[in-house]
């Protein structure tokens, strides 16, 4: 096996050899087989992405003797002389050492010489966003009108530093990070090339871990290879990289969109413990998040996974709601940067802010975010509707005439498409296809469920209703309990606007109208609402305080209830 490290010995040595670039280099190919070469080019994206090494091609091509459909022979001197690196007319320049002024008046100094032996004398500036000022002012002139035996490749990945005086004079080639199909399918081959025996499952997983650098994959595919005898398994890979089992991961991720605040604090000490990498499994979190994300919105990842792997997230994708699965990415993606690599304490109160949030999604989502934003009910086109990015909320518990206070800050509503229909009650009734029920009554000895299945069809029915002011569903499911009791839909609510919000759709004549229709085809009778606070939230003052998961997290990182204020009436 040649000691020379995967990444240089595998590097593309024709333009079709550059993986993921597709548009950049058919533009490219085509300019050579039209003799429309450019003075300057800018070549900009992620790292690993082949910028220089496309840079290299084209120093070849335009110059071999036996170019062929705008590609480089690899076969005559002058190529032989570039992939040797003994091509004196391919000057490479590294602006990150090779910034200053005088570096760039050398080059002003020998521009005009021709080349040895070439047509074409091609100067590469790699890192180029790294001249300074006084660099960039010096090579604008030469930039703009060099020579005619004079090309001039940038090579960046921060093309927002170079000086437009500078881009404008070049033409412009964004490179994007590959793909992790095109990463695996590179990596076999190299696997095939050196006889290695790597399963292609590990070859997705370095492939991820690479995020879209094909160098990077490159390096800890030899890493891997260096580290353990072929045949190699998606098992050493997660030991040596500290990934730990995918499978917990998912576990975890299940926890976290469950709300299950003890099972996954379990799960995130039982993975922490067998050594793995805290900033790595906060990566892990997100990215299998992110994925069921996709999948919800109809996006195929199942290259990015092994089957059983891809199989399981889409199971859990569908036991949960697209806001659910947002909320948990926002919050574990706020504490970026923040991530403590000794401490899993910030993956634990991420965990503990999901679970206290997951309850306030479908309030958020049917009312908040519908009181927000004004929708014309008459319109019929889909909206899409955003809320500010952050808000603060302050949220007052009151028990027994006490009141604690705490100010949650919780995560912005994301994007949702919401479909209007007509606020007319007849439409309500006419697209939904109703039960019919001979119940003229429920008492509280009926069977329960019937009665839950019919509460839900009630809600679900109205969802889409618009009353005066706000959506009748998203009223009816915010609160707190339902029941019969003396011949009314009695209704309880936690929230005191939450409360008076129904109570001012009741009290239009036409939103009771269509309530009542609808209860009346759904429960068998026409019922009156009764719309009350919910009295049962003053029961217990201790199990409520201590209940809370704000109070649960503080209290165990050692916060006692100090002072209990008594609620101020007007």
């Amino acid at each position: 096996m040649s000691t020379q490290v995967f990444y240089r010995k595998w590097r593309p040595q024709r333009l079709d050899e550059v993986i993921g670039q597709e548009s950049v280099i058919r533009t490219l190919k085509q300019a050579i087989l039209t003799n429309r070469v450019a003075h300057a080019y800018l070549l900009t994206g992620p790292r690993g992405t082949g910028k220089t090494s496309t840079a290299r091609i084209l120093s070849k091509a335009i110059n071999c003797l036996g170019s062929e459909n705008g590609e480089p022979c690899n076969s005559c001197h002058i190529c032989q002389s570039v992939n040797n690196g003994r091509s004196i007319d391919l000057i490479e320049i590294d602006a990150a050492s090779h910034r200053g002024i005088d570096d760039i008046r050398s080059i002003r100094e020998k521009i005009h010489f021709l080349p040895n032996e070439v047509q074409k004398k091609v100067y590469i500036v790699d890192e180029a966003h790294m001249l300074t000022t006084e660099a960039f002012n010096a090579l604008l002139k030469t930039l703009e009108e060099p020579p005619a035996h004079v090309i001039f490749i940038l090579a960046t990945t921060e093309a927002h530093k170079l000086p437009v005086t500078i881009t404008s004079r070049c033409q412009r080639f964004d490179f994007r990070r590959i793909n992790q199909e095109d990463i695996a399918g590179r990596l076999k081959k190299i696997c095939e090339d050196e006889g290695l025996e790597v399963t292609f499952d590990t070859l997705l997983a370095i492939a991820r871990l690479s995020s879209g650098s094909l160098r990077d994959a490159e390096n800890l595919l030899e890493q891997l290879v260096i580290s353990y005898s072929p045949p190699i398994s998606i098992e050493q890979f997660n030991s040596l990289f500290g990934l730990g089992n995918e499978e917990k991961a998912i576990d975890l991720v299940e926890h976290i969109l469950n709300g299950n605040i003890r099972e996954g604090l379990i799960t995130i000490n039982s993975i922490i413990s067998e050594g793995d990498d805290i900033a790595q499994l906060h990566k892990s979190i997100l990215d299998l998040l992110r994925d069921i994300m996709l999948q919800k919105s109809g996006v195929d990842t199942s290259i990015a996974y092994p089957k059983d792997i891809s199989r399981r997230l889409m199971d859990i994708g569908n036991s949960f709601e697209l806001e659910r699965v947002i909320l948990a990415i926002k919050i574990f993606a706020a504490l970026g940067l923040k991530i403590d690599s000794s401490s899993p304490i910030g993956l634990e109160l991420a965990l503990i802010e999901t679970a206290d949030n997951i309850g306030n999604v479908t309030i958020v989502e049917d009312s908040f975010l519908r009181e927000a934003i004004h929708i014309d009910s008459n319109d019929n086109d889909n909206k899409v509707l955003e809320t500010p990015s952050k808000q603060n909320y302050k949220e007052k518990t009151n028990i027994d005439g006490q009141s604690m206070v705490i100010s949650p800050n919780y995560p912005p509503v994301v994007l949702a498409e919401i479909v209007n229909e007509p606020s007319n009650e007849n439409n309500v009734l006419a697209n939904i296809d109703l039960p019919q029920s001979d119940i003229s009554d429920i008492s509280k000895s009926q069977d329960q469920s019937t009665f839950t299945a019919q509460w839900e069809l009630l809600v679900k029915t109205l969802s889409r209703q618009k009353g005066k002011r706000f959506f009748i569903g998203a009223l009816l499911r915010s609160c707190a309990s339902y029941s019969i009791e003396s011949g009314k839909l009695v209704l309880k609510y936690r929230h005191k606007s939450h409360m008076e919000r129904m109570k001012e759709e009741w009290e239009d004549p036409s939103t009771r109208k269509t309530i009542k229709e609808v209860i009346q085809q759904i429960m068998g009778h026409p019922y009156d609402l009764f719309v009350d606070a919910d009295d049962k939230e003053n029961s217990n003052t201790h199990r409520r305080l201590t209940d809370s998961h704000l109070v649960k997290a503080a209290m165990r990182m050692g916060a006692t209830i100090i002072e209990k204020k008594e609620e101020q009436h007007e």
